[in-house]
Formats: C-alpha cells, structure tokens, sequence
C-alpha cells in the first residue's frame, strides 16, 4: 500500500515535470561566454542549470567535482562578472521583447534574470521549533499547537514545497513529527517520529528511498543538494532557499526543529505559515478585552514572565491568540491526503485530536519554574527575543536550549584569489569573502481579524511586468 502511494505520487509529479511555459527557449552566446571564461566546466553547467529551471525542463547532468547548486555558484561569482552578466540579460531581454508578439507578458530572459539576480540578495530566515515556535519570515511570531499536516511553506515561482506533519505530543502540546519537501521536483522526507518503514535509524528519504549515509552530501537529481552541517541536514535548492532541519530527543520522544532560509528581494512570492501571517487584516477582540489584540501588543517583561502574566485580560488576549492561529489561521493551511507529499499521508484527525485540549501559556507554569528555564536558556546563549519560546519548551517538555541554525554560506563564498583577464578584457577585482547577509527580523506587531480572508496577494507574474498573475506553478 505504501509503495503504491508514492508510485502514484510520483506519476503524478513526473507528469509536470516538463511544465509548458508561456515563452520560448532563448539563447546567448555572449552569457555563455561569460560563464565560460569564469570556469570552463562549471560555467557550462551552470548555464544549462539556469535554463532548466527557466523551461521547467529536465536538469543536466553534474559535472564530476561540481558540487554546488547553480545559486552557489552565481554568489561565488565577483560582482564585476555578475554585473555584466546582468547588463547581457537585459540587452537579452530586449531583444526578446522587441521580436515577440504584442500579446506576450511572460519572457524568458526576465525569468532568467529573476534566478540570476537572487544571488545577490540578502536572506530571510523563517522557523518551526520547539513544541512548535513560530518565525515568520517577516518577524513575526505565534505558537502552533496543533495536530495534522499543513504548509509550512510554498513558492509561487521557484519549485518548493514544505510541509510539516505535527503530532499530539500530550493532550495540550504538539510537535513536528516530520516534513516532506519538493526540491525542482525532487522528494524529501525527514523523520523524528511516524517513519514510513521499518529504517528508523535513517531520517531521510530521497524519492521514497532510504537515505544511508544520511552525514554525507548528496545531490539531487534536480539540481538540489543535501548536505550536514553543525549536527543538522541542510537542504539547498537550485533556486536558493535553504532548509536545515534537526531531529531532537526528549521525554521519551523526537520532534524536528525548522530554519528555512529564502531570499529576501522576492519574499512576496512565498505563502505558508511562515509568511502569510502578516496579511491578515486586524483582529478585533471581544469587548471588556483589553486593547485591540495584536500579538506583540504590552508585552513587556512583567506580562510575558511576571506577575502581569496573571492579569485576566493578558491570560484573555493570549489565549485568544493561541485559539485563533490554530483554528482559523492554522486550518487555511491544513493539507488533505490529496495534497500531501508523505509516503503515508496523515490519517484524519478528530477536533479532539486536532486542536488542545486547552491552551497554555507562561502563566501555568510557576515563578520558580519560569526562574530556572530562564537561567538555563540564557547560560546556554539564547537571545532575549527567543527567550519566551525557549522558556516555554523547558518548562513543558523539558527540552535542552537550542540555538537558532544559521546560513550555510561555504559554497556562496567568492573566492580571494583574483580572476584572470576575460578575452572581453574585463578583470574582477578580488574581494574579501563575502557570503549573502541573513536577516533575522525584530519581533512585530500582527493585527488580525478574527474568520477573516486575507487579503488578495500582490505578485509580480514570472517574467512580466504588471499582466495579471498566471496561475501557481504545481510543483513537479
């Protein structure tokens, strides 16, 4: 029954797999030439790479000794080369224009141009943690104790998916058990609990095969790269998200903690719990509430761990909070069987298993018991603005501190050593190393509307400028 899942699984993304797109194959010799003189084999494959994910066509083969994904190796270029590769795209893209029909909107080389400039982008740094903490990409932050599979992230322009799979770790907290990605069209699932097989020594799963040699890098078939870096797997996609995932043991049981990386300049092209959270119209509480319910609103020291945590109309707004991102925000993003990616998708669950029995913040716990997780959490380094998150899991689950991950820049380095003369004549002045800037936003306010729609997404379309939004791409 399992395999016959994921073999339909798979008929189903091999049949998009070769996506029709909206234009045609484009081509330039002088782009080619550009990556060429900056390293015969590895500009070769990188221009191939980039086309591929243009087209939505099957990737070319790696290289023996290529061992970065095509936005690697764009970052490690010098940005003299970037730039006239940039200046190139746009004459490129001109040209395009000038020879297409008048009712063409979407064009290769601005597709093209869009992969090719995220590598000059900073990053934005999202997370799923603990019994599960949520980050968004935009700063914001709210916890999530529920049971089921939803979207923890998706693209309306690169190839990604990923999905969390969160299980009842008690009847008031839950945890992510596991997660499935699409990475350009290939499959990987990890797992600290519900193992599709009988290898429950092995996290991750490749296509619906058993990862073995889990600590070694392995590249995908797609242009994507699994790598371990400080004791986490680290997804890369072609396109430049990062994903780094690590299981935890505690109280006789696992759980998965998230940091998923995508670059800022098109942040408005991911959806998912770790984004839409800040399109929420505001949120009006009950009336004999205190204030209008944002979630950062008075949070200062006194209400988070302090007396204030007692007030009933801090408990009120809290709890309010909790019940709404579970049952009205968490369910926009629930995944049915149809939808989800796992081996064995999640069987349906019950409200009763769904959501908490009831919803607990900081003011069940005691003050000696806030006291100690405190001294733990900042002994063990944990900043100030995770300190709520990291109190709450040791004094629920007992969970050890942990730090957040950070970028894996090895591969997007440039390098020190000075290129040689192009036969164009133009030279890239070395420079320090210099891998893309994370940016782990401040903590914001949210206004919410409780039931609400969010409001429609303002996208820019692939390749256009300013035609309505094509339909999402379906994940190959």
């Amino acid at each position: 029954m399992k395999a016959a899942l994921f073999i339909l699984s798979f008929l189903f993304f091999a049949s998009v797999v070769f996506a029709e797109v909206p234009y045609q194959r484009q081509d330039s010799d002088h782009i080619k030439e550009i990556f060429t003189s900056w390293d015969t084999v590895k500009g070769d494959w990188l221009y191939a790479s980039l086309d591929a994910l243009v087209m939505d066509s099957e990737f070319p083969v790696r290289p023996e000794g290529v061992v970065e994904t095509a936005f690697e190796l764009i970052s490690s270029m010098g940005t003299t080369r970037k730039n006239r590769v940039e200046e190139a795209s746009r004459l490129a893209l001109e040209n395009e224009r000038n020879g297409a029909d008048r009712e063409q909107t979407q064009f290769y080389w601005s597709v093209w141009s869009e992969y090719f400039s995220r590598a000059s982008c900073s990053m934005s740094q999202g997370r799923s943690n603990g019994d599960p903490h949520m980050r968004t990409f935009d700063g914001e932050t709210y916890d999530f104790q529920t049971a089921g599979e939803y979207d923890l992230v998706n693209s309306e322009f690169s190839r990604l998916t990923i999905q969390t799979r969160q299980v009842r770790h008690n009847s008031k907290v839950s945890v992510n058990a596991a997660a499935v990605l699409n990475v350009n069209g290939d499959t990987i699932s990890v797992y600290a609990q519900d193992f599709p097989d009988d290898a429950r020594n092995s996290p991750i799963r490749v296509n619906g095969n058993v990862l073995e040699n889990d600590k070694e890098a392995f590249f995908l078939k797609n242009g994507g790269v699994i790598r371990y870096v400080n004791n986490r797997h680290v997804i890369n996609w072609p396109s430049g998200e990062q994903m780094h995932v690590k299981v935890r043991s505690f109280d006789g049981s696992a759980l998965l903690d998230i940091d998923v990386f995508v670059p800022t300049c098109v942040l408005s092209s991911y959806t998912g719990l770790l984004r839409d959270v800040t399109r929420l119209p505001e949120f009006d509480e009950p009336s004999g509430t205190q204030g209008r319910g944002v979630f950062n609103r008075n949070r200062d020291f006194d209400v988070v761990f302090g007396a204030g945590r007692h007030e009933t109309a801090n408990q009120t707004r809290e709890l309010q909070l909790l019940q709404f991102m579970a049952e009205d925000f968490g369910e926009r993003y629930a995944v049915d069987n149809e939808r989800s990616l796992f081996e064995v998708p999640m069987a349906p669950l019950s409200s009763e298993l769904k959501f908490p029995e009831t919803y607990i913040t900081l003011s069940d716990l005691t003050d000696d018991e806030i006291k100690e997780a405190m001294k733990e959490c900042r002994a063990a380094g944990v900043a100030e603005e995770d300190l709520m998150d990291c109190v709450y899991d040791k004094g629920y689950v007992g969970l050890i501190p942990e730090l957040p991950a950070s970028y894996d820049s090895t591969y997007t380095q440039v390098p020190t050593v000075k290129e040689p003369v192009t036969t164009e004549g133009a030279g890239v002045t070395p420079r320090v190393n210099n891998p893309p800037t994370t940016v782990f936003p401040p903590r914001r306010r949210i206004p919410i509307f409780r039931g609400s729609t969010p409001p429609p997404r303002s996208t820019t379309p692939r390749g256009g400028g300013g035609a309505t939004l094509p339909t999402p791409r379906t994940p190959r």
